[in-house]
């Protein structure tokens, strides 16, 4: 089995990190609003290693997945939490903002393992990695560091289920060497990388094909023709019976069209936000996004607009190339 895992952080902050952990008997684990494959997976692979050394956990999301994967944490709750945890681990999550946080919290030390360029958070304990292709790639690596001897099967499975969501399948410019590296270090240990890719990627039933059939003959083109843009609206959803996870790689597959750099989706939420997605091969869309007071990654990012959709429309397409 390869293990020619090169270590991203100093011993002495995985040492005692570890430390921390093994001193907690109550953790709780959080992840960002509208958690996705890769924040879940985190959360699901860290409960796991958690509840079997004796802690009590508790998973805690600001609001309802985007959607289900087979494998959750034994205890998840929407924005509440029932225990005082003595330590917190946050995963996948760039702003506190966009975490369940209430002011018990505040004091209560934190270790904060993401991938996000434009992460803000300050824990005790900070391990993030821009180059990572996801927040599991970045947990492996810890994990790895604190005992491999944790990554089972199971462990696997749910890492590499972040790693395959957040990379598009190894398709987004994230990816990199150390990617499939330890995407191959954890099918050696028992992930089904075909099983996981079917999970999250053949669900598309005849009414999302059709969904996304109207939704493409709306692609819109800037000026330029460096960017193109859909926008999905709750009638859109509702008359497909679809739902948000039916989006899934459509910003990639309007990539596709020759001569594009940057694509965006918009979508109208239930909720009356907009939840714009952009994707980009040069363009900076972090940078565009954090003028929105979203963020993201150089190339991935995304922003949450509570203004009229159509004007939402507007104002950031006047923006994109």
């Amino acid at each position: 089995m390869s293990t020619n895992i090169s270590p991203l952080y100093a011993m002495k902050e995985i040492k005692e990190s570890w430390a921390l952990i093994q001193h907690a008997s109550h953790v709780t684990l959080l992840s960002h609003n509208d958690p996705d494959a890769d924040g879940m997976s985190a959360c699901t692979a860290l409960a796991y290693i958690l509840e079997r050394a004796g802690k009590k956990v508790e998973t805690i999301y600001p609001n309802q997945p985007e959607f289900p994967l087979q494998r959750q944490p034994s205890t998840v709750l929407i924005a509440q939490h029932r225990q005082t945890p003595d330590l917190i681990i946050i995963v996948d999550t760039a702003r506190i903002e966009r975490a369940y946080y209430p002011q018990e919290f505040v004091k209560i030390p934190m270790i904060n393992i993401d991938h996000h360029r434009s992460n803000s958070i300050k824990g005790l304990f900070n391990f993030v990695n821009p180059e990572a292709a996801s927040a599991c790639e970045d947990l492996f690596t810890i994990i790895h560091a604190w005992n491999a001897t944790l990554i089972d099967r199971y462990v696997a499975e749910n890492l590499l289920c972040g790693i395959l969501y957040d990379s598009q399948i190894f398709q987004t410019s994230s990816t990199t060497e150390r990617t499939l590296e330890i995407a191959l270090n954890l099918m050696q240990r028992g992930a089904n990388l075909f099983e996981l890719k079917e999970e999250l990627t053949s669900s598309k039933n005849p009414h999302i094909i059709e969904l996304w059939s109207k939704i493409l003959a709306t692609v819109k083109l800037s000026p330029s023709k460096k960017s193109a843009w859909v926008c999905i609206t709750q009638n859109d959803m509702k008359t497909a019976n679809a739902q948000l996870s039916s989006l899934v790689g459509l910003n990639n597959f309007i990539g596709q069209i020759c001569g594009i750099d940057v694509t965006a989706t918009f979508y109208q939420t239930d909720k009356g936000t907009v939840k714009v997605s952009f994707r980009s091969k040069i363009t900076d869309v972090n940078a565009l996004a954090a003028q929105f007071g979203g963020g993201g990654h150089k190339h991935a990012a995304g922003i949450t607009l509570a203004e009229p959709f159509d004007m939402a429309v507007k104002k950031v397409t006047a923006l994109l190339p």
